[in-house]
C-alpha cells in the first residue's frame, strides 16, 4: 500500500518538511490488511520518531476510539 500512505519514516520526513509539531498515526490496524503484529505500526512510528532526532515533533499512534485534544500530550 505504499502508494496510498506514508510509512512511519516518511511521515517524520513530511512532518519535518512542513514544520509540524505533532504527528499522529491513525487508521492503523483498523482493518486486517496484513498479517503483521497488531502493535507493529505504533512501534515503528515510535522508532521512526526517535531515529529522526527531531526533538520538537511529538509523535504518537492513536488507537481506534482514542480522542486527542489540543494542549494535551497524551490521548
Amino acid at each position: 500500500m505504499q502508494l496510498q500512505r506514508a510509512d512511519p519514516n516518511e511521515a517524520m520526513m513530511i512532518a519535518s518538511a512542513c514544520g509540524a509539531r505533532q504527528v499522529f498515526g491513525i487508521h492503523w490496524n483498523t482493518f486486517p490488511l496484513t498479517d503483521k503484529p497488531y502493535a507493529e505500526p505504533a512501534e515503528l512510528l515510535t522508532t521512526a520518531a526517535r531515529e529522526a532526532r527531531i526533538s520538537d515533533i511529538a509523535a504518537q499512534a492513536l488507537r481506534p476510539g482514542d480522542i486527542w485534544e489540543a494542549g494535551k500530550a497524551e490521548p
